[in-house]
């Protein structure tokens, strides 16, 4: 996993990577930040789950994965 993880790096600029995401070790496979609840990012998240769930949100979680990343970014291409 590190070996994959150091070429995806090698294939990623910084432009490329999400400026929301916080600095990451070359041998991390995620990392998980809790978002704050006064961000527009949780507030939008909050309110699509209490759209379709109707449940109480407690804590929204933010994952930052380099692997996911490069899997579903040209997938997103493609639907956009």
């Amino acid at each position: 996993m590190c070996l994959l993880m150091n070429v995806a790096c090698l294939l990623l600029t910084d432009r490329q990577l999400p400026q929301s995401w916080d600095p990451m070790s070359p041998s991390d496979a995620f990392k998980q930040v809790a978002l704050n609840p006064a961000s527009t990012e949780y507030r939008d998240v909050e309110k699509n789950v209490i759209s379709t769930a109707a449940n109480t949100v407690h804590q929204i979680i933010s994952v930052s994965s380099l692997l996911l990343l490069l899997t579903l970014r040209p997938k997103l291409l493609v639907i956009q």
